[in-house]
Protein backbone atom coordinates (compact mmCIF):
# COMPACT_ATOMS: atom_id res chain seq x y z
CA UNK A 1 0.00 0.00 0.00
CA UNK A 2 1.23 3.52 -0.83
CA UNK A 3 2.31 5.76 1.97
CA UNK A 4 0.39 8.98 2.60
CA UNK A 5 3.36 11.06 1.43
CA UNK A 6 3.43 9.33 -1.96
CA UNK A 7 -0.34 9.71 -2.28
CA UNK A 8 -0.07 13.44 -1.62
CA UNK A 9 2.77 13.85 -4.12
CA UNK A 10 0.79 11.95 -6.76
CA UNK A 11 -2.28 14.07 -6.08
CA UNK A 12 -0.28 17.30 -6.47
CA UNK A 13 1.27 16.08 -9.72
CA UNK A 14 -2.14 15.16 -11.12
CA UNK A 15 -3.58 18.56 -10.14
CA UNK A 16 -0.64 20.42 -11.68
CA UNK A 17 -1.02 18.48 -14.89
CA UNK A 18 -4.76 19.04 -15.07
CA UNK A 19 -4.80 22.71 -13.94
CA UNK A 20 -8.22 22.17 -12.42
CA UNK A 21 -11.25 23.11 -14.46
CA UNK A 22 -9.05 25.47 -16.41
CA UNK A 23 -7.76 22.57 -18.49
CA UNK A 24 -11.18 22.39 -20.13
CA UNK A 25 -11.09 26.07 -21.08
CA UNK A 26 -7.71 26.23 -22.81
CA UNK A 27 -7.38 26.58 -26.54
CA UNK A 28 -4.69 24.78 -28.48
CA UNK A 29 -2.10 27.33 -27.32
CA UNK A 30 -2.78 26.60 -23.62
CA UNK A 31 -4.42 29.98 -23.06
CA UNK A 32 -7.13 30.20 -20.40
CA UNK A 33 -9.99 32.33 -21.70
CA UNK A 34 -11.22 32.88 -18.14
CA UNK A 35 -8.21 35.15 -17.51
CA UNK A 36 -9.33 37.46 -20.36
CA UNK A 37 -12.08 38.93 -18.19
CA UNK A 38 -9.97 39.43 -15.08
CA UNK A 39 -9.17 42.78 -13.51
CA UNK A 40 -5.40 42.56 -14.05
CA UNK A 41 -5.47 42.80 -17.84
CA UNK A 42 -8.26 45.39 -17.66
CA UNK A 43 -6.28 47.64 -15.32
CA UNK A 44 -3.18 47.26 -17.51
CA UNK A 45 -5.27 48.17 -20.56
CA UNK A 46 -6.43 51.38 -18.83
CA UNK A 47 -2.86 52.38 -17.94
CA UNK A 48 -1.81 51.79 -21.56
CA UNK A 49 -4.79 53.79 -22.84
CA UNK A 50 -3.75 56.69 -20.60
CA UNK A 51 -0.43 56.62 -22.49
CA UNK A 52 -2.25 56.54 -25.86
CA UNK A 53 -1.45 52.87 -26.46
CA UNK A 54 -4.20 50.55 -27.64
CA UNK A 55 -4.03 46.88 -26.72
CA UNK A 56 -6.90 44.47 -26.15
CA UNK A 57 -7.39 42.76 -22.80
CA UNK A 58 -7.17 39.48 -24.66
CA UNK A 59 -3.70 40.30 -26.03
CA UNK A 60 -2.57 41.50 -22.60
CA UNK A 61 -3.87 38.33 -20.96
CA UNK A 62 -2.27 36.07 -23.59
CA UNK A 63 1.09 37.78 -23.11
CA UNK A 64 0.87 37.34 -19.33
CA UNK A 65 -0.17 33.70 -19.65
CA UNK A 66 2.56 32.83 -22.15
CA UNK A 67 5.11 33.28 -19.37
CA UNK A 68 3.14 30.78 -17.30
CA UNK A 69 2.17 30.63 -13.66
CA UNK A 70 2.31 27.24 -12.00
CA UNK A 71 0.77 28.75 -8.87
CA UNK A 72 -2.25 30.12 -10.80
CA UNK A 73 -2.67 26.72 -12.41
CA UNK A 74 -2.36 24.92 -9.07
CA UNK A 75 -4.83 27.23 -7.30
CA UNK A 76 -7.21 26.81 -10.24
CA UNK A 77 -7.55 23.18 -9.19
CA UNK A 78 -9.23 24.39 -6.00
CA UNK A 79 -11.04 27.50 -7.20
CA UNK A 80 -12.24 28.36 -10.66
CA UNK A 81 -11.85 32.05 -9.83
CA UNK A 82 -8.14 31.57 -9.10
CA UNK A 83 -7.64 31.18 -12.85
CA UNK A 84 -8.23 34.94 -13.14
CA UNK A 85 -5.35 35.88 -10.82
CA UNK A 86 -2.73 38.28 -12.13
CA UNK A 87 0.28 38.33 -9.81
CA UNK A 88 2.13 41.58 -9.03
CA UNK A 89 5.28 40.18 -10.67
CA UNK A 90 3.30 39.60 -13.88
CA UNK A 91 2.10 43.22 -13.92
CA UNK A 92 5.63 44.53 -13.29
CA UNK A 93 7.12 42.27 -15.97
CA UNK A 94 4.47 43.31 -18.49
CA UNK A 95 5.50 46.97 -18.24
CA UNK A 96 9.24 46.40 -17.81
CA UNK A 97 9.27 44.21 -20.93
CA UNK A 98 8.14 47.32 -22.81
CA UNK A 99 10.87 49.54 -21.41
CA UNK A 100 8.83 51.20 -18.69
CA UNK A 101 10.18 51.71 -15.22
CA UNK A 102 8.03 50.68 -12.27
CA UNK A 103 8.36 52.52 -9.00
CA UNK A 104 6.65 51.01 -5.99
CA UNK A 105 5.26 53.73 -3.78
CA UNK A 106 3.65 53.57 -0.37
CA UNK A 107 0.83 56.08 -0.47
CA UNK A 108 -1.78 57.29 -2.94
CA UNK A 109 -0.95 60.85 -1.89
CA UNK A 110 2.39 60.47 -3.71
CA UNK A 111 0.55 60.28 -7.05
CA UNK A 112 0.03 63.40 -9.13
CA UNK A 113 -2.86 64.13 -11.50
CA UNK A 114 -0.82 63.14 -14.57
CA UNK A 115 0.64 59.95 -13.10
CA UNK A 116 -0.33 56.46 -14.21
CA UNK A 117 -0.35 53.72 -11.63
CA UNK A 118 -1.71 50.24 -11.21
CA UNK A 119 -2.91 49.43 -7.72
CA UNK A 120 -3.68 46.16 -5.96
CA UNK A 121 -6.30 46.26 -3.22
CA UNK A 122 -8.20 43.71 -1.18
CA UNK A 123 -11.08 43.52 1.24
CA UNK A 124 -9.90 43.31 4.86
CA UNK A 125 -10.48 39.86 6.31
CA UNK A 126 -10.85 38.23 2.90
CA UNK A 127 -8.44 35.91 1.15
CA UNK A 128 -10.25 35.98 -2.20
CA UNK A 129 -11.37 39.58 -2.76
CA UNK A 130 -8.36 41.16 -4.45
CA UNK A 131 -8.68 43.64 -7.27
CA UNK A 132 -6.42 45.61 -9.63
CA UNK A 133 -7.33 49.25 -10.27
CA UNK A 134 -5.89 51.99 -12.46
CA UNK A 135 -5.00 55.47 -11.28
CA UNK A 136 -6.21 58.07 -12.25
CA UNK A 137 -9.16 56.27 -13.90
CA UNK A 138 -10.49 54.70 -10.71
CA UNK A 139 -11.10 57.46 -8.19
CA UNK A 140 -12.76 55.26 -5.56
CA UNK A 141 -9.59 53.34 -4.73
CA UNK A 142 -9.66 54.01 -0.98
CA UNK A 143 -13.33 53.04 -0.72
CA UNK A 144 -13.67 50.28 -3.33
CA UNK A 145 -14.64 47.73 -0.67
CA UNK A 146 -16.01 50.40 1.65
CA UNK A 147 -14.32 50.67 5.03
CA UNK A 148 -12.74 47.25 4.47
CA UNK A 149 -10.54 48.45 1.57
CA UNK A 150 -6.84 47.71 2.07
CA UNK A 151 -4.28 49.03 -0.42
CA UNK A 152 -1.60 46.38 -0.91
CA UNK A 153 0.64 47.66 -3.69
CA UNK A 154 0.93 50.86 -5.73
CA UNK A 155 3.07 50.69 -8.86
CA UNK A 156 3.78 53.98 -10.60
CA UNK A 157 4.42 53.40 -14.31
CA UNK A 158 7.18 55.73 -15.52
CA UNK A 159 8.37 56.52 -19.02
CA UNK A 160 6.99 56.32 -22.50
CA UNK A 161 9.38 53.91 -24.17
CA UNK A 162 7.04 51.48 -25.83
CA UNK A 163 8.65 48.66 -27.80
CA UNK A 164 5.63 47.61 -29.88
Amino acid sequence: MLSNTIKIILLIIIMLMACGCGALHFNHKKIDYFHFESCGPRAIQKVLANMNITMSVEDISVEIQKKGSILRCFLGAFSNEARAITWPSEVINFFEDRGYKIKKIKNLDELGNLDNAIILIHSKGSIDKYHWLCYPNNRNIKSYYGEKTVIDDIYLVLGDQSVY
